[in-house]
């Protein structure tokens, strides 16, 4: 089982990534929102870490921003590094 702590380490990483991902795309909180499904204030509460996506909303998300859906759970570091054999 997961601890407190341990969710919202998760919660919080998912915001950054969600909130990094929008940026670097150049969308608004109302295109993402148009892109992918979720709602405008949906994606605000999850980019402050205010609420914890459910699956369902995170796959949107990933589609919306074009990344898989394990790019959402990624840190910085990790997420910048290149794919496949070099």
């Amino acid at each position: 089982m997961c601890s407190i702590l341990e969710s919202v380490d998760l919660n919080q990483r998912i915001a950054g990534r969600v909130r990094e991902l929008r940026a670097a795309r150049g969308l608004s909180l109302e295109a993402l929102a148009s892109k992918s499904g979720v709602s405008r204030s949906t994606i605000s509460l999850i980019e402050r870490s205010a609420t914890s996506p459910t699956a369902i909303v995170l796959e949107k998300l990933a589609t919306g921003l074009g990344v898989m859906l394990a790019q959402l759970f990624e840190s910085g570091a990790s997420a910048s590094a290149p794919e496949g054999p070099l």
